[in-house]
């Protein structure tokens, strides 16, 4: 196997719900949803993984989608990042869910687009860095920002909502929301833009697939690097109370045959 986990599953109307506790204190993401098809591949595999629900990805993974896929991660730190299709990436560094350790975030996009979802700020957030062939761009608040690789030598960055910033050739621009910016292999980027308007099939899979807004009360009962499912767990069960293992949570609705 790939990956030596613990895994602990349930089976709610159809949708799998998979908690993944690497066995080894590892940063890695995990793929929260995903569309069509995609792979990943480690420095060490021989062979490229067939991308599904709560596969996690670790520092050093190959991962690509296929004409078809679309898929959302979610990084230890509680931040999103939304993946378009025929799109491909290197992870170089993760980010960690602890204060004490604040490692950023280090993307390689080669081909396609990627939208960074900044909803939680933190140490070290400043220094989230996704490289592309002809720039380097990242966010500089919560907010999202848009990175298209249009082709080997240029890359387009919007800013959607918040901050962010992008660099080539030694130099650099702010973007603010609203804004957008092109980086050509060698140039530096152009001066902000402004963008009424933003259509992306990007941004359509990532709003269809938002968690639920909820009370947030699983999240009590949650260690940290799981609090992000708590909307998920909130709109699909309850908890409660038992004499031999404390506060576990029970589906109110499951498929038939489970």
């Amino acid at each position: 196997m790939r990956y030596e986990m613990k895994t602990c599953t349930a089976v709610l109307a159809g949708v799998f719900f998979l908690f993944l506790m690497p066995a080894r204190a590892e940063n890695y993401a995990v793929v929260r949803t995903i569309h069509g098809t995609g792979s990943v591949q480690g420095a060490s595999d021989e062979q490229p993984q067939t991308l599904a629900l709560n596969i996690p990805l670790m520092e050093g993974d190959n991962a690509w989608t296929g004409a078809d896929g679309q898929m959302g991660l979610v990084l230890q730190d509680g931040n999103h990042i939304w993946v378009d299709t025929d799109t491909r990436f290197e992870v170089d560094q993760l980010p960690t869910d602890s204060p004490d350790d604040p490692r950023s975030l280090r993307l390689r996009l080669w081909k396609g687009s990627i939208l960074l979802d900044m909803r939680v700020w933190g140490p070290g957030m400043d220094r989230y860095v996704v490289a592309t062939p002809s720039a380097s761009a990242g966010p500089a608040e919560t907010g999202l920002t848009l990175i298209e690789v249009e082709n080997v030598d240029r890359t387009r960055v919007t800013c959607l909502n918040g901050r962010c910033f992008v660099a080539s050739a030694g130099s650099s621009v702010g973007l603010g929301e609203g804004q957008m910016t092109y980086a050509d292999y060698g140039y530096a980027p152009l001066a902000p833009l402004a963008v009424n308007r933003v259509s992306s099939s990007l941004l359509n899979y990532r709003d269809a697939n938002l968690p639920r807004r909820t009370s947030g009360r699983s999240e009590r009962y949650l260690p940290e690097n799981l609090a992000v499912y708590s909307d998920d767990l909130d709109s699909y069960g309850d908890w409660a109370y038992t004499a031999d293992y404390g506060y576990v949570w029970r589906p109110t609705v499951v498929v038939a045959d489970w």
